[in-house]
């Protein structure tokens, strides 16, 4: 059920693409047949309905929390984890680079900052599969996104 009230843009994108896809095949359709998508009604449907779900979660997506980073932000410790020539060319003044694939093996290093953690790396896609890695291992651990949008936190 929480699944299902975080995503729900993608929800109604997928049900809004289906009845487009639907509607697409029985009024414009592949009348020869010869097209894979539109001369079946089902082809046509189900491509409607990822369609959909991929467009609404490209316009509307998943925003973070940044009250709470901007709570913990002061009192936190900043991992970047891109590799170190990403790094080098350009990164968060207060962060620690310790990259993504790293990170396992420096779990204690992380341990001994006592202190909350917040990932970041280039997009968010790496940091938020550090944060996940952490909150496995029972680190208070927060997805911060880009660099760049951590370093707006102060």
């Amino acid at each position: 059920m929480k699944y299902l009230i975080k995503n729900k843009l993608i929800i109604i994108g997928v049900f809004l693409g289906a009845i487009a896809g639907y509607m697409y095949y029985y009024y414009v359709g592949c009348v020869s047949g010869t097209c894979a998508i539109t001369s079946n009604p089902l082809n046509s449907t189900l491509y409607g309905a990822v369609m959909g779900g991929l467009l609404l979660s490209i316009l509307f997506p998943t925003k973070k929390n940044t009250k709470i980073l901007k709570e913990i932000a002061p009192k936190a410790v900043i991992i970047d984890v891109r590799t170190p020539s990403e790094f080098q060319s350009g990164h968060f003044e207060n962060s620690v680079n310790i990259p993504l694939d790293e990170i396992p093996n420096r779990i204690a290093e992380i341990k001994a900052f006592n202190k909350p953690v917040i990932c970041c790396c280039r997009s968010g896609i790496r940091s938020q599969k550090a944060t996940k890695l952490l909150q496995n291992q029972g680190f208070e651990c927060y997805n911060g996104g880009s660099w760049q949008e951590v370093k707006d936190l102060y």
